[in-house]
């Protein structure tokens, strides 16, 4: 039995076969990239979306679909061909593990957790859904890092998501998708360590308790917004976070539009986690 990660970057509407040496008895699929764009242009927005799709065809293979949505009112649409997404599979292959749960689900999933006193407890963003009733000018586009409520041995995941032309303008529609890994293991073969906000093109550092040689870097929550509290068209929105060695973890929390308006980068940030295996 093992922990097997694999990473794909997979662009929108396109789907991908992850293989895995063993039978796979629970995975646990999320994100540490995304970017969504219109082209070459910027328009208002009426949607921002980001979702995963995922099928298991045999015992070996997960197979996720990336899909993702940047539109406005006047049928401008995002393009596919530059919007992508790095999906992270976190598998536990092999023998069965009953110490352990690597599980995704939405708002309204109750996890059944390997024991009440979890020695990991740790969600991770799966996609969201933003949208305004009709389109408008974008300030900010938040999803929260994720919150786990526990209830002895189930969990419930809640987050904050907006999206804001600070013009008095809110999403109407403002859902998520998440994932949670969990372990009553004193000695379960892996590490989690959870980032606090890592603002835009900086990074951060932390220590593991065992000597990993491998890192592996997910996405839990961002908040992206322009300079000056201001709303503008939106051309792409990009997040990152990513690993280049052993204790330290980047980030970059970006959006932009054809007038040189920018993130702010003091506001723009990424939380995560990193597993090290």
């Amino acid at each position: 039995m093992a922990l097997e990660i694999q990473t794909k970057q997979i662009n929108v509407n396109d789907s991908y076969n992850f293989t895995f040496t063993n039978t796979v008895q629970e995975c646990l699929i999320g994100i540490r990239y995304f970017k969504l764009t219109y082209g070459d242009s910027d328009h208002w927005v009426k949607t921002v979306s980001l979702g995963l799709n995922q099928q298991q065809p045999d015992s070996n293979t997960i197979s996720v679909q990336v899909l993702g949505n940047l539109s406005d009112g006047s049928g401008n649409t995002i393009d596919t061909s530059d919007s992508s997404a790095i999906v992270v599979v976190v598998a536990w292959t092999g023998t069965a593990d009953h110490t352990l749960l690597l599980a995704n689900g939405d708002a309204g999933t109750v996890y059944t957790l390997p024991s009440s006193s979890p020695t990991i407890l740790s969600p991770i963003l799966a996609g969201f859904d933003l949208a305004y009733d009709t389109d408008h000018y974008v300030a900010q586009i938040n999803v929260s890092t994720i919150n786990v409520s526990r209830n002895g041995d189930t969990a419930t995941l809640s987050a904050t998501e907006n999206m804001t032309d600070r013009d008095g303008n809110w999403a109407s529609t403002a859902t998520f998708n998440a994932g949670l890994i969990a372990s009553s293991s004193s000695s379960p073969g892996f590490e989690v360590k959870a980032t606090s906000n890592v603002y835009n093109n900086t990074n951060q550092s932390f220590t593991f308790n065992s000597a990993w040689t491998n890192f592996q870097a997910m996405i839990t929550g961002f908040n992206v917004e322009y300079s000056n509290n201001e709303g503008h068209w939106l051309k792409e929105i990009e997040v990152n976070l990513y690993c280049d060695s052993v204790n330290t973890v980047y980030a970059v929390s970006s959006m932009c539009d054809n007038d040189g308006n920018l993130q702010s980068n003091d506001n723009s940030f990424v939380n995560g986690i990193v597993i090290g295996y």
